[in-house]
């Protein structure tokens, strides 16, 4: 276990040089006049620059200058994708599950985490993975620089597994040794430029340390404390919340909830733009800016009732990110908003094909699967979400595919099949399901922040395109009317993807 304990300076001192540079950025020096006009403030219209995108629901970004990275995924694919001189490209990584958050040193040194105990980092231009000796989710990566790292995550739905964090020195990753705190994971974590560390999760958690080691702060909250960041007047800001969001401030010795003018949905995002604005982020396509440090808001309108999960700045527009990952449906899509300047290019790459080399095989062409060639990498452009080079476990790739007569994938040749050994294995080092023991008929998945059991139960339609409730029966039988959670046809008529069954899920849409 490594130590928590900083050396720095005192405080107040670092707070009243954050408070100073700010006044100084916001309003000039020498008896400079402000600017005449804000971009953040002035009436252009939200763009949407990705919407249903196939990489995945869209979680985190970070900017550098003109250059962007963006993450995120699907239960089956890690998705990166950069900006780089105006063009769109999405990166190959060494990770087949979703990553949860991204943050940049600079613009050749990156760390970015995920579900499955995903830690990467890109360096010099490749993506190697940081082995933490977990299978947890990791949820919030921060750095003052690449020689100090702070990474935390856990096991959300293993109400009796404490949070974790690690402090990566060095390259050298060492479990930080904390204070109990009951379950439930750390969803993120940030620091300031006196080495105090901040970290938020479930169940109102608020950790904070510093030199005089590691104590939790009441925040009088029972609901997860999502995000959190530093502002411009010294404090620290924090949001969470589901069916009602929160904003926490922290002024360095007590944490308080912020007493806003009007009720806030679920928030999962807050960033601030450098004319000292606070934007937050979450449900329902909700996005707004507050000038007086969340007590009123500006809400914008944003085309999309998409969830967002994060929120950033990038030159002088403001991003959202976020999909449909608390609508109930299994395949997950992605949503980017846009405000400001520059406008920026549509976000839209096609059909995802990942190479040969991954060292993990969850239905995509990671390497593991012997029915996998180039040939079925390189042109195979059938395969989708249901399909089976999208990332999920393709359940119709037995060795009925090597029948002519098949009708699930009628494109499938000798070429693209050659010997199918079966169902498609699940093979990830240090065992991504360990610990978790599926039932019989139940599939080991990573979906959402954790592994579950899961299995597909295909529904009845009635004549006027509404679900037959008796369909359902199933999945009540086995968890209750509470778990069995549907994705609806986006059209009447048109079938359902299935019920995904499991315990506590997506259940009435409430997500993580």
């Amino acid at each position: 276990m490594t130590e928590v304990g900083h050396t720095r300076v005192p405080k107040k001192l670092g707070r009243f040089h954050l408070l100073l540079l700010w006044l100084l950025a916001s309003f000039g020096c020498g008896g400079g006049t402000p600017p005449t006009t804000n971009p953040f403030l002035e009436v252009n219209p939200w763009t949407l620059t990705a919407e249903d995108l196939v990489d995945g629901t869209l979680n985190a970004a970070w900017s550098f200058g003109d250059e962007l990275i963006v993450v995120g995924g699907t239960p089956g694919n890690a998705a990166v994708l950069w900006l780089r001189d105006g063009v769109w490209t999405r990166d190959d990584v060494p990770h087949y599950h979703m990553l949860w958050w991204v943050h940049g040193i600079t613009p050749d040194d990156v760390w970015a985490v995920g579900e499955g105990g995903a830690a990467l980092h890109y360096l010099n231009g490749e993506w190697t993975r940081v082995d933490l000796g977990t299978t947890a989710a990791l949820a919030g990566v921060w750095g003052a620089s690449s020689d100090d790292v702070w990474v935390v995550g856990g096991r959300p739905k293993l109400p009796n597994v404490p949070p974790m964090a690690w402090r990566i020195i060095n390259g050298e990753p060492q479990e930080v040794e904390l204070p109990d705190s009951g379950g439930g994971a750390f969803l993120k974590v940030w620091g300031d430029d006196d080495g105090t560390i901040y970290i938020v999760g479930q169940q109102g958690k608020f950790l904070v340390i510093d030199e005089s080691g590691a104590n939790f702060q009441p925040s009088g909250f029972s609901d997860n404390i999502v995000t959190v960041v530093g502002g411009p007047d010294g404090n620290v800001y924090a949001v969470g919340g589901a069916a009602q969001g929160a904003i926490f401030r922290y002024d360095g010795s007590e944490l308080k909830r912020i007493e806003t003018a009007e009720p806030l949905p679920g928030l999962m995002g807050i960033t601030f733009d450098p004319e000292g604005g606070l934007w937050v982020a979450g449900r329902n396509g909700y996005i707004a800016r507050s000038s007086d440090f969340g007590v009123t808001f500006d809400e914008g309108d944003v085309p999309t009732l998409d969830a967002f999960h994060g929120i950033t700045v990038h030159q002088q527009s403001v991003l959202g990110l976020g999909g449909n990952l608390l609508s109930g449906k299994y395949e997950l899509t992605g949503v980017l908003a846009h405000h400001g300047l520059p406008e920026l290019p549509i976000l839209d790459l096609g059909p995802i094909s990942h190479t040969d080399s991954g060292p993990t095989d969850v239905g995509s062409d990671a390497g593991s699967d012997a029915s996998d060639i180039s040939d079925s990498v390189s042109t195979d452009v059938s395969d989708t979400s249901d399909g089976t080079d999208s990332g999920f476990i393709d359940i119709s790739d037995t060795e009925d595919d090597i029948d002519p007569s098949d009708t699930e994938e009628t494109t499938d040749t000798a070429e693209d099949i050659v010997e199918d050994p079966g169902p498609i294995e699940i093979v990830e080092p240090g065992g991504f399901c360990e610990g978790l023991a599926c039932t019989e008929g139940y599939t080991c998945e990573s979906l959402a922040f954790d592994m579950i059991c899961t299995r597909i139960c295909e529904p009845d339609l009635l004549p006027n395109g509404d679900v037959d409730p008796d369909a359902t029966s199933e999945c009540l039988a086995d968890f209750g009317e509470e778990a069995c959670c549907l994705a609806p046809p986006d059209l009447p008529g048109i079938p359902s993807p299935g019920f995904i069954c499991h315990p506590d899920l997506f259940c009435n849409g409430a997500g993580w």
